[in-house]
């Protein structure tokens, strides 16, 4: 029977035949779709005005400066948005604030000049479907999770799926190498002696299983369920001795 296990092992991570669960496993949570869709875009590039006079000239619809008759009542150069010039600026009455707002003629931008800004912690993430800003929907320790929330985009419409972006948040540098342990455990005290050790050393390391398939073997060929991370510290106590 051994004789025989082993064999399948053998073809099994030759052909990479993995073991299926005795239960079928419930795929019914949300899937992640994060690596399958294109990543969002963030504060989108915005035309540059001289680009979008010319497009306006070529259709036949060329944009005029801002014919003045009163002088701003703020000083401003140029388009927040696009970088036009104050001639195609014009005041567009106050914000609930009572800041002064101006629109720009040539990419219709609105904002208030002399208004403070917000603090933002975060970018603002836009969809690359429709460019429509994400919302947050999830916050947990290292990642936030944020979603599209425009019925009318392209994704939604196609697939009737919202386009969904986690943002990690944890620093690189303070990141560990990953290692099953810092010390060789003693292997005399293991509850399941030295032959089921061997043994999933042969499965582990001999055949190069992985530790799901080599915890699943030993259950299978002598009914012992070691946790994937005994075995993982078996193979360093075996490696450091």
């Amino acid at each position: 029977m051994n004789f025989v296990l082993l064999v399948y092992l053998f073809f099994s991570r030759l052909f990479h035949v993995d073991f299926e669960p005795k239960e079928k496993l419930d795929d019914s949570y949300t899937k992640f779709n994060s690596f399958d869709d294109p990543l969002p875009d963030i504060e989108p590039n915005y035309p540059d005005y001289k680009e979008l006079l010319a497009e306006a000239k070529e259709n036949g619809e060329p944009i005029k400066a801002v014919n003045r008759r009163k002088p701003l009542t703020v000083d401003v150069e140029e388009c927040s948005k696009c970088g036009a010039p104050k001639e195609y600026l014009y005041s567009y009455g106050h914000d609930p604030d009572g800041y002064q707002k101006f629109q720009c003629k040539v990419c219709d931008h609105q904002w208030a000049p002399e208004k403070p800004e917000q603090p933002k912690n975060h970018p603002t993430y836009r969809c690359p479907f429709c460019g429509y800003a994400l919302s947050k929907e999830k916050e947990r320790k290292n990642f936030t999770k944020y979603k599209c929330r425009n019925d009318n985009c392209s994704k939604w419409k196609n697939e009737h799926k919202r386009y969904r972006y986690r943002a990690y948040d944890f620093d690189v540098e303070n990141l560990e190498v990953s290692r099953p342990d810092k010390e060789p455990v003693n292997l005399d005290h293991s509850q399941y002696g030295q032959f089921i050790i061997s043994k999933a050393m042969d499965f582990y390391v001999g055949l190069g299983l992985s530790l799901r398939q080599t915890k699943r073997a030993l259950k299978l060929a002598y009914n012992v369920s070691p946790s994937a991370q005994t075995i993982q510290n078996w193979t360093v106590s075996q490696t450091g001795s």
